[in-house]
Formats: structure tokens, sequence, C-alpha cells
């Protein structure tokens, strides 16, 4: 998985250096047949220039001649408005978003890789606007998705089943990621996009398979040895299965150890600060373990506030869609200073939240804390590795216009999370990343609201029946590998209808002989 991530990140980098015609604007040249890759989104070709449209008509048949975000640009063909030219097209769309909306929640991911080819496809959307659209679907399935997984709890410790540590250490820098992510969706031609999306999602479903298939051995293996354990008059075992510590040795529970202190001998010498000594150690732990069994609050409290940081260096930035705020023009140096500011702020986030983790883990070792299974253990390693993953997770969730799901809900599995756990916390995760894309596209001028507000509500609701489908399955098969076989079906499928969409782009720019050159981001 990192090593799929690491070719991701540097092919955005060699492609972003290659030299590549760009459209042209009003006044250059063009022909009919081949407008759409002569002339910028939303011109026509009028008379062999680039124009601007004055009619319908001039438009394809999902698009309408519009004033675009800055009346001093013109008219510009752009996609119909959804009310009240609602039509079956739009309604057909509606009800596959609903369905992709469903299955990738009971996967824990946002389901992009389904949303964008059908607005492609269905719609008729181009994928600059399709991956906006979809980033304002996925959020609101992220909305519904925290609503239901907050009052849950961690199968088999007492605690919240949302690892909010995880997401501390994560998001930050997923947020600083989705930054790149976008510019780069702006900047890149449809068809490039397209192809890195199909890259991403074809190795992570292939590993994403090969963990679901892990994981139901592993719990048909633990159901075949239920059913061969002693009757229930047998004595039942006084504690559970032996924890572990960072370097994978066996760690006493809280009850053995209990036990066993009981048991020692009180030496005529330092038998007293022993004493002493286990005291502290089980007062501790007892704390410990009391404050885990809550939400802390201030954990969520300050996703929030690097969220509104990263909203508020968005504004200071501005776009098409937003005139800045401080009157900064695109591209100016100003203009670039916002945008590498941004990483600073994020990165001493991360850098404050790895060290209470690290200090905090050393503590529970300290104090023989009883790791479950799947429980993340913060070392230096693990502590650095996860923020530069998260990064190139969130250029993926920008650029390709994926949740991050799709790359953290895998990662995460890889490293060992439990499925359930993983699930509730890569839909946390999703809900910062997808909301704080959405608002810079907005900025941008590449959203369309009233179609975004609608796919939100329709992403709201398909959520919450599969969440509730998802509760059923699980309590019926008693499995947690249908977590991981739907996350990778989601996986799968977003590779097939995107490779598709590629594969149509292609062949529709090999018969006419032109393609997309790269955009500039001020365009």
């Amino acid at each position: 998985m990192a090593r799929s991530l690491a070719v991701l990140a540097f092919a955005c980098a060699a492609l972003l250096a290659s030299a590549a015609a760009s459209r042209g604007g009003v006044g250059a040249s063009c022909a009919p047949d081949t407008a759409e890759y002569d002339c910028k989104l939303g011109l026509i070709c009028e008379s062999g220039q680039c124009a601007n449209c004055i009619s319908d008509a001039q438009c394809g048949d999902s698009q309408r001649c519009l004033p675009a975000s800055d009346a001093r640009n013109g008219l510009f063909c752009q996609h119909k408005p959804l009310f009240p030219d609602f039509d079956g097209t739009d309604l057909l769309g509606t009800l596959l978003a609903f369905l992709a909306g469903a299955v990738a929640a009971a996967a824990g991911i946002g389901g992009g890789g389904l949303l964008v080819p059908m607005f492609i496809l269905i719609l008729g959307f181009s994928a600059h606007s399709g991956i906006p659209l979809s980033k304002a679907t996925i959020f609101g399935g992220a909305i519904a998705n925290f609503i239901v997984n907050y009052p849950k709890r961690h199968p088999t410790a007492d605690r919240p089943l949302i690892d909010y540590d995880v997401a501390l250490v994560m998001e930050p820098m997923t947020l600083g990621g989705t930054i790149i992510g976008v510019l780069l969706n702006k900047m890149l031609p449809s068809y490039l996009i397209v192809f890195l999306l199909v890259i991403l999602l074809g190795y992570t479903t292939k590993r994403t398979y090969q963990k679901a298939v892990a994981t139901w051995r592993k719990e048909a293996e633990a159901e075949r040895l239920a059913e061969a354990e002693p009757s229930e008059d047998s004595p039942a075992p006084t504690t559970s299965a032996p924890n572990r510590t960072v370097d994978g040795t066996e760690r006493r529970g809280l009850l053995s150890a209990s036990l066993e202190d009981d048991d020692l001998e009180d030496d005529m010498f330092d038998g007293t600060v022993r004493d002493r000594s286990r005291s502290t150690s089980k007062e501790t732990l007892e704390t410990i373990l009391e404050e885990e069994r809550h939400t802390k609050v201030s954990k969520i409290v300050l996703l929030f506030l690097l969220w509104t940081g990263m909203t508020l260096f968005s504004l200071i930035k501005g776009g098409e869609g937003a005139r800045s705020i401080a009157n900064i023009e695109c591209g100016t140096v100003p203009y670039w200073l916002v945008i590498i500011w941004t990483f600073p702020f994020l990165g001493g986030a991360t850098w404050y939240v790895a060290r209470y983790l690290k200090r905090r883990h050393e503590l529970k070792v300290s104090v023989n804390y009883p790791f479950h299974d799947g429980d993340v253990q913060w070392s230096e390693n693990n502590l650095t590795k996860y923020p530069l993953l998260s990064i190139i997770a969130g250029i993926a969730a920008g650029l390709l216009g994926i949740g991050g799901g799709m790359v953290k809900g895998p990662l995460l599995l890889e490293l060992g999370v439990l499925p359930l756990v993983q699930s509730a916390t890569a839909a946390f995760m999703i809900l910062f990343t997808s909301s704080s894309t959405m608002v810079q596209f907005l900025i941008l001028g590449m959203l369309k609201l009233d179609y975004a507000l609608w796919f939100a509500m329709v992403g709201f609701l398909s959520a919450l029946c599969g969440q509730l489908a998802l509760g059923i399955l699980l309590k019926r098969y008693r499995k947690t590998s249908i977590i991981v076989f739907a996350l990778t079906l989601v996986i799968g499928l977003s590779t097939v209808f995107m490779g598709y969409a590629g594969v149509k782009q292609v062949v529709e720019e090999l018969r006419v002989g032109r393609t997309e050159g790269f955009e500039s981001i001020c365009a």
C-alpha cells in the first residue's frame, strides 16, 4: 500500500513537470470537431475561434449557456441547473448515487470511485465538475456515518468505537494533502486524472481482497475453536488471551496482574517501596482506563480547529468561486505564501499530537496497560509513517475525488486495525477531509451548488440505510470480514467504472486526433 501511494505521488510530480499545450481562451484558433480540446472549458468554437456562447443551442445536451461565477467573463456552456430542469437522467443518477452511498457506508468509505464515473457517464459532468460533486455527496454520507458511529463501543474494550488518536495523527496532514490534490485537479487533464485513479484503485483492490480473505479465514478458525471449547460446566479461565507489548511479547492483563501481585512476597528491606510502586501503577492504570471509557471532546474540537484554520487559509487565498478576503490575486507571491504556510500550521499540530501520543504510550507500557488486538502502538516509526502516508492520501482525495477512505481504510487494515474500528475511524476522518476539499472546490468556483446540496442529502440518507443494513448483517452472521469484503467490492467496482470512463475518453480523443493539455491554476 505504501509503495503504491509513493508511486502515485511520484507520478503526479513528474506529470506536473511535463510540458503540454494548454487549451486556448477567447480568440484562440479552433476546429468544430476538436473544440473540446482547443478551447478552455465552457467556450465554443465559432468561425474558427474560441468564443463565449450566446444561446443554449450552442451547448451540449446537458448544458446551458449561463453566466460564469465572475460576470465579467461573459457566458459559458455549463451543466444545466438541477431545478426546474430535473429530468429522468437526474432521477437515475440519484438512485445510483443512493445505492453507491449505501454500500460505501457499510465499508466505512465515501465511495468517490463509484460516484465520479456515475456523474460523468450518467449525468454528463466533466471530470473537473464530477469530482467536486462527489465530495459534496461524500460529505453528506460522512455526517450520517458520524451520527451513527459516535455512540458505538469498541468490540473488545470499554471505549468508543472511533479511534480518535488515529484520526488526530492522520487527519492534519491529510488536510494538507488535499490542498495539493485540489490544485492538481485544476491543472491536470481529465484523462490523466482518470488514469491515475484506475492505477491506485486497481492495486488497492488487490490488497484489500487479500486482507478480506485473511480476515474471513481468521474468523472462521476462531469460530471453529470456539465450538471445540469445553461446555459451560467446565471451569472458566480467569484471564483473557494474552495481550502484547510493542515488541510482541506477552503482557499480563489487569486481572492477572492484580492476582499475581497479591501472591508476591513482601521483602523486609524494599517491600514498602515495591508496594507503593505497585499501588501507584495500579491507580495510574485505572485512571487511564477510566479516561478511555469516554469520548474526549477536546480531540474532536482540535480537529475542528484545524479544519477552521484550513478554511480560513482557503478564504485568504481565494479563487474563482470566492474572491480572496485579503484581495490576493491568484498566482502572485502572497497567493503561494498562503498555500506554503498552511503546511507549517498543520505540521505543527501533527508534531504536538505525536509528542502527546508518544508520552502516553510510554506511560501505558510502564503501568502494564492491557493492549487489545488491533490497538495501534505509537512508536517513533508509526508516528512518522502515518502522517507521511496521510499526505499522499490527501493528495489522492483532492485530485481523484475519493474521500480518502479508499486509501486510508485499506491502509489501516494493513496496519492491523480491527475492521469495525477501521470502518468507523475512516468514516470519521472523511467528515473532515471531504468538507475541507468541498470548501476549496467551492472557493475555486468548481462546485455547482444546487447539485451539491441535492446529492449531499442523497449521501446522508444512503449512509443511514447502509449503516442499518450493516448492523443487521453483523448481528446475523457475526463476521467483521463483511466490512472488508464490502470495501473490496466498492474499490473493485470503482476501478472497473473509472477504467471504462477513461478508455471511452481516450478513444474519443484518438478519434479526433487531439488530447487535453494542462491547465493553469488561475485559468
